[in-house]
């Protein structure tokens, strides 16, 4: 899983490194560096309420587990909506605002525009990741996976 999640990550720059020119790298790496913020708001949520879910599903208490991955969920996604439409409607100026460089903004802000809706809908998916995790569904998890870095290839 560690693995897959490793290339998943890193599978696009590991191409792109030998196809693209060395500015317009930087300028794809800019913007999936942007757009990867947008995860800052998922990882925290989902590991602070992940323990205590765990424990409801052992417990075998499901109104309250379905509660907590409820509440989560809503959490992560005002959070992460809310940001991902700032950046997916306004991605020029952000990238102005973020690196005060009009060359980068006007080069990667479609780039951004795209990555950021992609960081959006796996943001979104964190929650029920944690419950496959909590189920012991982990060859499903894995084949998700997969299923992500062929896409990203």
């Amino acid at each position: 899983m560690s693995f897959l999640s490793l290339l998943h990550t890193q599978v696009d720059k590991i191409l792109l490194s030998n196809i693209l020119s060395l500015q317009d790298f930087g300028i794809y790496t800019i913007a999936i560096t942007a757009a990867g913020a947008l995860m800052i708001f998922t990882s925290p949520i989902a590991q602070a309420i992940f323990p205590r879910m765990n424990q409801l599903y052992q417990l075998n208490v499901k109104d309250d587990f379905f509660f907590l991955f409820h509440v989560g969920n809503q959490l992560i996604l005002v959070l992460i909506g809310s940001a991902s439409m700032v950046v997916i409607f306004f991605p020029k100026l952000f990238l102005f605002f973020w690196t005060n460089n009009m060359v980068i903004a006007e080069n990667a802000h479609l780039i951004l525009a795209v990555a950021s809706l992609g960081f959006f809908l796996s943001g979104i998916n964190t929650m029920s990741f944690s419950i496959l995790m909590i189920y012991s569904w982990l060859q499903k998890v894995n084949i998700i996976k997969v299923i992500s870095v062929l896409i990203t290839i």
